[in-house]
């Protein structure tokens, strides 16, 4: 179903939800109607603006509560509240103290979170303040606008854009969210308001800092400058307009580069934002029509510019709606639905309403019959038709209120398992003295409750994973992943997610309070911490090297074994006994690991006792020679633009999946002919698991005598064969991809020969 826009399930869905809002259509039917028959009754009544605003206490009122009944507080709140605790500690505008990473797209929400903490305010608290803030200064901006461009002119105006604003369930949902979506609109509405005021120096104040609160607002911004030079003297206007920008937000972008070393924000990198994502965004923009029920508001709206076109907030509103409306689309949308349309969503009401105006505004009977059932559209939004189901993730969207409810202004009212994780997390293993790396992907909860240092594993806060290549579109900030080779990498002391493939993860596992954690790398301090805790589970590694019977194991598992037990045991435990028990049990076996079974399990001393005769660096001027084609691309100097990061190489490397194509492809790559002469080789092999169909081997005299392969995981890890009964011979590295489907590559780099000291 994906890249299709589900028209047939669309509809049937807002059948339904529609059905089920009985009680809500039959108010906002008869508010409708009520409204209607106000409009005729009073167009010849004296303006009184006093009305309006007295009526527009109540629906405040109402928006309010009704958006306080929607509560919640998303995850990725919880990363602007991790930059702002750490910019008012002095740690700097980071997310882990240490690295600069721009993770956030919101700079001036984060700010005022910040000076917030600063003063001792909880930013949950601030958070909901500010958004319920902005929600009611909307509705106000929104019936200013309609006053000033009324047929009747101010006075006699029923706040029709105000109530709408106030009861549309994707406004009200963003009236809380911890998001600086809200403040966003406000500021783009109070730039309309402005600039129609011919303030044009606080019109630009407005847009700049709507910029500030998310760059997309900067397509806000440079349609109302454009929209100002259409005006007379139209220059003055807008060198006055664009004053706060060249004062503000230039410096402000000059030093965020600095200081962060890129010229956007990470968050840009993590999304593909370079990228056109229309299949997914069009899709974006027909859910949030149906979810906010803009059928009618939409055509209403653009007659109603259309009429105004001399009117500068009508020239802006044309210009500004089809650009951000492509925008949106190209980027791919987003997955919270209709967050990205907040800020037009008001724009679209009031225009609506100004053309239902016009419709009562003249007397004639026919046009007011005209006018009741378009006013009748105008409501409609007004009408919360469940679209998409609670915790439900439909074509890459979701209302992602219904994941993380709020019921309290405090850190006790979040109510995900997320911040319960991270609660626990802190409780039962930071409290012991244990300051952890981990790895996860929902990281604003996880980092704000757990306060431990995060690799974010979903890239918004990871510079790495964010700038890998997206292997498959699906949702939108949700493609990149860094997984289990780059968290091994990384050496992170335990993760959410699994670090090695199956079957070594029950070798790792650690459990805080019956959630499994994967370990990178074997700790005695952490075991000394935790082992025997409360609620605390690890599994201990050493039994599974104790109890080991070689012989009972294929070949290829067998050497899969020795490289987990070296990268994640003895590389960082000095343990001579157990692995020279190890070596013992594995030279017993003969052929590949008869004698030199210490190069594999390296330990700290690394490959002491043996000297380096030959090296091959998987180049270019090596005389690789390739067939078929899995390695098309030779060397890779990084992953496929299909592929998960690539660790444990050390330059470039071998790589059998191809471009565009997967694992779909065959070939093999061929050494120039070599002279053996050493007692020993090692090579980094990584990819998948097949000795018969990915494999890397020594030949000689034609035949393969020596083979390795993958272990499932993108990490490359060290092999070990026994060449001493070749020496003197001429023989071939060859590399085979015979494998098509899932995990059908193979990687190879660093093949060294060795001689004993």
């Amino acid at each position: 179903m994906h890249g299709v826009i589900p028209w047939k399930e669309f509809g049937s869905r807002y059948s339904a939800g529609f059905a089920g809002d009985a009680l809500w259509l039959i108010v906002v039917f008869c508010v409708a109607m009520l409204t209607a028959a106000a409009l005729v009754l009073l167009r010849t009544q004296k303006p009184r603006r006093l009305v309006t605003w007295a009526l527009l206490v109540p629906t405040a009122a109402f928006g309010l509560v009704w958006a306080w009944h929607l509560a919640w507080m998303g995850d990725d709140a919880f990363i602007s509240f991790r930059y702002a605790e750490n910019l008012a500690r002095g740690h700097g505008l980071v997310f882990n103290p240490g690295e600069r990473v721009e993770g956030y797209t919101n700079f001036l929400w984060t700010v005022l979170l910040a000076a917030g903490i600063r003063v001792g305010i909880q930013p949950i608290a601030l958070s909901v303040v500010l958004s319920m803030a902005s929600f009611v200064a909307t509705m106000a901006l929104a019936t200013r606008l309609v006053e000033r461009w009324s047929p009747t002119g101010p006075g006699n105006l029923i706040p029709i854009s105000a109530v709408v604003v106030a009861a549309n369930y994707t406004l009200a949902s963003f009236a809380t969210s911890g998001l600086e979506t809200m403040l966003g609109a406000a500021l783009v509405l109070a730039c309309v308001e402005l600039a129609s005021s011919e303030r044009p120096l606080a019109a630009g104040f407005a847009a700049t800092f709507a910029t500030m609160a998310h760059p997309d607002h900067g397509i806000f911004l440079l349609s109302m400058g454009i929209a100002l030079a259409t005006t007379r003297p139209g220059w003055k206007k807008l060198l006055r307009y664009a004053a706060p920008f060249a004062l503000i937000y230039l410096p402000y972008f000059l030093w965020r580069w600095r200081y962060y070393g890129d010229l956007f924000p990470n968050t840009y990198y993590a999304k593909s934002a370079d990228r056109a994502y229309f299949s997914q965004g069009w899709t974006y923009v027909v859910a949030t029509v149906f979810s906010a029920s803009l059928f009618g508001v939409v055509p209403l709206a653009l007659a109603g510019a259309i009429v105004r076109f001399r009117q500068l907030g009508a020239r802006f509103f044309l210009i500004a709606a089809p650009l951000f409306v492509a925008y949106v689309a190209k980027i791919g949308g987003d997955f919270m639905l209709g967050r990205l349309f907040v800020p037009l969503l008001p724009l679209l009401m009031v225009f609506a309403e100004c053309s239902v105006r016009d419709l009562f505004a003249r007397k004639n009977p026919w046009l007011t019959l005209v006018g009741a059932p378009a006013l009748a559209l105008v409501f409609l939004p007004a009408i919360p038709v469940t679209v998409f189901k609670p915790m439900e993730k439909f074509v890459w969207i979701s209302d992602e209120r219904t994941f993380y409810a709020l019921k309290g202004l405090t850190e006790a009212g979040v109510t995900s398992h997320y911040a319960a994780e991270a609660k626990r997390l802190r409780e039962l293993v930071v409290s012991r003295g244990v300051d952890p790396l981990i790895g996860a992907g929902n990281v604003g909860m996880y980092g704000w409750f757990s306060k431990v240092k995060i690799v974010d594993t979903l890239a918004l806060t990871d510079r790495t994973v964010a700038r890998m290549p997206i292997k498959k579109r699906m949702r939108p900030g949700h493609e990149k992943i860094g997984t289990g080779a780059y968290l091994l990498a990384r050496q992170v002391d335990f993760a959410v997610d699994p670090i090695f493939p199956e079957p070594y993860n029950a070798q790792v596992l650690l459990k805080v309070a019956g959630v499994p954690y994967s370990m990178s790398h074997y700790q005695p301090d952490l075991f000394a911490k935790l082992a025997g805790a409360p609620k605390i589970e690890m599994v201990d590694v050493r039994p599974f090297i104790d109890g080991y019977t070689p012989t009972l194991v294929a070949p290829d598992r067998r050497e899969c074994d020795v490289w987990f037990w070296d990268e994640y045991y003895f590389r960082h435990v000095d343990d001579p006994a157990r692995r020279s028990t190890l070596i013992s049990k594995l030279s017993a076996l003969g052929g590949a690991f008869q004698g030199y079974p210490e190069l594999s399990l390296r330990g700290p001393q690394g490959t002491s006792g043996f000297s380096e005769l030959s090296r091959l660096r998987m180049s270019s001027d090596e005389g690789w020679s390739a067939a078929g084609e899995a390695f098309r691309v030779f060397p890779a100097s990084g992953p496929s633009p299909d592929q998960q990061i690539v660790s444990g190489n050390e330059g470039t490397f071998a790589n059998s999946m191809a471009p565009g194509e997967l694992d779909q492809v065959t070939g093999t790559l061929s050494s120039r002919e070599l002279v053996l002469a050493g007692d020993a080789m090692t090579l980094l092999v990584g990819g998948g698991q097949s000795l018969a169909e990915l494999r890397v081997a020594l030949v000689v005299d034609g035949q393969e005598v020596r083979v390795s392969t993958g272990c499932g995981s993108e990490a490359l890890g060290r092999r070990t064969w026994d060449i001493r009964p070749f020496k003197g011979k001429r023989a071939r590295i060859q590399i085979v991809d015979a494998h098509v489907g899932g995990w059908g590559h193979v990687l190879v780099d660093e093949i060294v020969e060795w001689k004993r000291q």
